[in-house]
């Protein structure tokens, strides 16, 4: 039996294992002529508001070691997402790239990704075994776990 993803979902969180889980996701979509889908999720802890491109107006108040911490993180996303974008250009991947903050969602990074993945129709997730979180487990990280459990579609877990 032969599976065809139209839409394959990577979620990226900046360690080496989500950009190995990036290389296999291009591939599968590249053999598939899948569309990807590049998902961060920001964050509980980060200002979503403040991450996602709200007016900064509304951080005036806010430390300027706060905010300071806050654009560096939105640049590094942003770089992130420029090479792999850089990337499914030269190799003729359609790419999405998208932020969703954990608050708009559910509260866990990994059921904001099975949410995200059901709303928009994911016919595969790509996923890195262990993120940034430096919790080191005997199998899958914490996330990737979550995610294989509670999502609806299948998932490949990228050592």
């Amino acid at each position: 039996m032969r599976h065809s993803y139209s839409i394959i979902l990577v979620p990226i969180d900046g360690s080496e294992s989500s950009f190995a889980s990036v290389n296999h996701a291009m591939n599968l979509a590249r053999n598939f002529g899948s569309k990807l889908i590049a998902l961060h999720i920001v964050p509980p802890n980060l200002s979503p508001a403040y991450f996602l491109g709200k007016s900064s107006s509304e951080y005036d108040d806010y430390p300027t070691v706060i905010r300071a911490t806050l654009a560096e993180y939105r640049k590094e996303v942003q770089g992130w997402f420029d090479s792999i974008s850089e990337s499914c250009d030269n190799n003729g991947i359609a790419l999405r790239i998208d932020v969703v903050s954990a608050h708009s969602l559910s509260t866990s990074i990994a059921g904001s990704i099975a949410e995200y993945a059901e709303s928009e129709g994911v016919d595969l997730i790509v996923i890195g075994t262990r993120g940034r979180t430096n919790i080191k487990r005997m199998t899958l990280g914490s996330v990737a776990l979550n995610v294989v459990t509670y999502t609806h579609c299948p998932v490949l877990v990228v050592k």
